[in-house]
């Protein structure tokens, strides 16, 4: 007989959020969160179902450290592949310094991007690139159906049904300029 929890057991959502709220409290007892230009520290580590986010000015390791030995004792385990590192110094992303967890090396997000939640964290900080890519999306959609030999109401239908869907949440994501 195994041990573990069904796939589909009510209890296994409740000792899920457990053992995260233990990972995220002992990664804010670690460090303190970056300090904003009024003097507040923001929170250090931040979760979003099975997300962490870890903002931190110093000990980013000693967060990981502490986060692996947390998530050994609950039977956790991170995958380093899909987590991504951000270590910005004066202003400047540098590659110095490699964080592991669980003895995994974390790739650098300037390597390797990554997508979540639908918006792409890239080595470009600024949505330039993103804002960019999305124009290009809607030019692109609104040719297709402009050359189709659709009737103008199937047009209209298209746009609201196919295109615009597609654009709501990067709009939502990322910050546009009054003109493109």
């Amino acid at each position: 007989m195994e041990k573990g929890i069904d796939i589909g057991c009510t209890v296994f959502m409740v000792l899920f959020i457990m053992g995260m709220n233990l990972m995220i409290n002992a990664a804010l007892r670690e460090t303190r969160g970056p300090k904003t230009e009024s003097v507040i520290h923001l929170p250090s580590s931040r979760g979003f179902i099975d997300d962490l986010t870890l903002t931190t000015t110093t000990h980013a390791q000693a967060m990981l450290t502490v986060l692996t030995d947390v998530a050994s004792w609950a039977r956790m385990k991170f995958k380093a592949t899909k987590s991504r590192t951000l270590i910005i110094k004066k202003g400047k992303t540098t590659y110095r310094f490699t964080l592991r967890v669980q003895n995994e090396e974390i790739p650098s997000i300037t390597k390797s991007p990554i997508k979540c939640l639908g918006k792409w964290f890239d080595a470009s900080l600024p949505d330039r690139d993103n804002v960019k890519s999305l124009v290009i999306q809607v030019e692109d959609g609104l040719k297709k159906i402009h050359c189709n030999n659709f009737p103008g109401k199937y047009k209209a239908w298209l746009y609201q049904h196919a295109l615009l869907p597609r654009l709501v949440w990067p709009m939502l994501l990322y910050e546009y300029p009054a003109r493109l």
